[in-house]
């Protein structure tokens, strides 16, 4: 009898294993199926348990700023609140004050949120204003993509009133972008012009092509692909961001956004 339950017991431990290794194989199965998808949300996952530590060792040590020093903030902060159109300077030493804290408890995504928010509250034309801030004030982040992106990450949850298409011109041959029923097609904006709602829609820095658009917005981009480098693309909104990336290569992508969903 003993031997009997042993023997029954072995062979459970066996299925068992066999189960985990089978569950293991799916899961990375659906992972390699869908990458673009969840390789945002495993960064975003890391980078929160990253700034979740430095926050708490940096909050410890926060001495509260109490006064409003624009010129102690990074250039992105001070380029950006210079030039805000809040009509009142008591706002915009408030919104600087409020900044600075958050700051200086290392909470640095909370303070692009909290400037994207003032951004938004600014704005006239909240597609071109983005746009705006994109293609000449994103950059005073840094060089790096990478560093630039993870900053609109914030930025974009304080927006709000608009979202963000944003991809790379490197790995990238040319482009086009077109309305959902395609008819003309999308233009740079001069950014010391007015712009044609319809039609321009499209703003550039030196590495970045940025398309602002709202919910509801349907569009369409033609990616062409070149040998060199890797085409990479960002959807960012308010409530997440969703990646994809080509290699390089010889290929065309049409690519269909719509604003009212994130995948």
């Amino acid at each position: 009898m003993k031997r009997t339950i042993v023997y029954a017991l072995a062979a459970a431990l066996v299925l068992l294993a066999a189960g985990a290794s089978f569950a293991e194989t799916a899961v990375s199965a659906s992972v390699a199926l869908s990458t673009d998808a969840v390789s945002a949300d495993v960064v975003s996952a890391e980078a929160a348990s990253t700034d979740a530590i430095s926050t708490d060792a940096a909050s410890a040590d926060a001495v509260p700023v109490e006064s409003a020093d624009i010129t102690a903030l990074p250039r992105i902060y001070q380029t950006t609140i210079g030039k805000l159109n809040l009509g009142d300077s008591g706002k915009v030493d408030e919104i600087t004050l409020k900044i600075s804290n958050l700051l200086a408890e290392g909470k640095d995504k909370e303070a692009a949120v909290a400037l994207g928010a003032a951004v938004s509250a600014g704005a006239r034309n909240p597609k071109h204003q983005l746009g705006l801030f994109c293609a000449s004030d994103l950059q005073e982040v840094g060089d790096s993509v990478d560093d630039q992106i993870k900053f609109m990450l914030g930025f974009i949850k304080g927006y709000r009133s608009s979202s963000v298409l944003v991809f790379t011109k490197e790995g990238a041959a040319k482009y086009k972008a077109y309305g959902n029923k395609r008819g003309a097609q999308w233009q740079k904006v001069t950014l010391n012009s007015v712009p044609n709602e319809k039609t321009d829609r499209i703003y550039e820095s030196d590495k970045l092509v940025f398309i602002p658009f709202k919910s509801g917005d349907v569009f369409k981009i033609d990616l062409y692909g070149k040998a060199e480098g890797t085409a990479r693309m960002w959807k960012i909104m308010p409530g997440g961001v969703n990646t994809k990336s080509w290699p390089g290569g010889v290929w065309e992508r049409e690519v269909t956004v719509r604003g009212d969903k994130l995948f």
